[in-house]
């Protein structure tokens, strides 16, 4: 018989859970494209809707032949002797008019004088009316290309017109803020540290004098240019973010300039610097034009051409605002934000 042996403590083998697996790292973000290949994109995306431009190329040639249409008969009457006059050689009143030929004819007709001077701040003001409407229709091209037909364009124009009116608005005194600031007491305080009791006049050298208020105009021209700049910035937010209020829109487009100033200054820089060369090869060709058809040939394409550029420098704003609000440092749209509400 054998001898009975005690049996072991039993093993149970139970299946252990996983252990947790560690979180996948995010993924990098999209790297933002350069300032000029924002631009670029714009200028392709206004390139691409030649109806739009043509169209606005038109209505302005339109509101500026609505003011010359009323001067010019009178104009031509008054200033036909001319044509028949002895001047002195090298009278050229195709590309330089003196300034005295438009005091003596506002001397001579005093009423329609006046009238020219509502007639053009009225044409002035319809202008810059319609130019918050094409602002808006270029910011909608650079953000959808397919979009790209007149209709499209006035009906994102219309829509957010009484938005970009408000922000018109509101950019007024920030442009006479600017202004002050150069212009005002503390740009004469200024003055005073160079001269004495701030008069140029008394400076003790010319050329001192000369300098020294040509950086005070440029330094206005800039500050009233940052202010456009915000101003359009805050216009882009709301046709990137597709609703909002004008209100919020200049308090937005501030606050994004001073967070991305390299950036928004890069994009504008590269519209205002081809614009400024497109004035200057024109400036050339108009001087030796040497009809009146060739010179209103030439001014034509030179509005043409700065259509364009600020169609393309507008488009390039609303691409670099749409590149900051999908990036990581922006916070989502949230159903709350004001900005969904209007």
């Amino acid at each position: 018989m054998s001898e009975a042996r005690p049996l072991g403590p039993t093993t149970l083998v139970v299946d252990a859970p996983a252990p947790p697996a560690e979180p996948a790292p995010p993924p990098p973000p999209p790297a933002r494209p350069p300032a000029l290949r924002l631009f670029l994109g714009g200028l392709g995306s206004v390139l691409r809707a030649p109806r739009a431009w043509v169209f606005v190329l038109g209505v302005e040639l339109l509101l500026a032949l609505g003011v010359a249409a009323q001067a010019y008969e009178a104009a031509r009457e008054h200033w036909a002797p001319l044509a028949r006059a002895d001047l002195e050689p090298g009278t050229d009143f195709l590309n330089r008019m003196p300034r005295w030929l438009f005091e003596d004819l506002a001397r001579a007709r005093p009423g329609e004088a006046g009238a020219w001077s509502w007639s053009l701040a009225a044409a002035a003001l319809l202008s810059s009316l319609l130019g918050l409407v094409f602002a808006a229709g270029w910011m909608n091209l650079g953000l959808h290309r397919a979009r790209h037909g007149l209709a499209a364009f006035l009906q994102t124009g219309g829509r957010f017109l009484p938005a970009f009116f408000l922000t018109w608005i509101l950019g007024l005194p920030l442009a006479w803020a600017a202004t002050w600031l150069v212009q005002g007491p503390p740009g004469e305080a200024v003055l005073g540290w160079f001269f004495p009791e701030g008069d140029p006049s008394l400076a003790a050298h010319e050329g001192l004098a000369w300098w020294v208020l040509q950086v005070r105009e440029v330094l206005a021209v800039f500050l009233l240019l940052l202010v456009e700049i915000a101003l359009d910035l805050g216009r882009a937010g709301l046709v990137v973010r597709g609703r909002g209020t004008g209100i919020l829109a200049v308090p937005w487009g501030l606050a994004f300039l001073l967070r991305h100033p390299l950036r928004s200054l890069a994009v504008c820089a590269a519209g205002l610097a081809l614009e400024g060369l497109w004035l200057l090869a024109f400036g050339f060709l108009l001087g030796g034009a040497e009809t009146p058809a060739s010179g209103l040939g030439l001014l034509v394409l030179l509005l043409s051409g700065r259509i364009l550029l600020r169609g393309a420098r507008l488009a390039g704003l609303a691409l670099l605002v749409e590149s900051h609000l999908t990036g990581p440092d922006e916070a989502p749209l949230e159903p709350g934000d004001p900005w969904a509400t209007g």
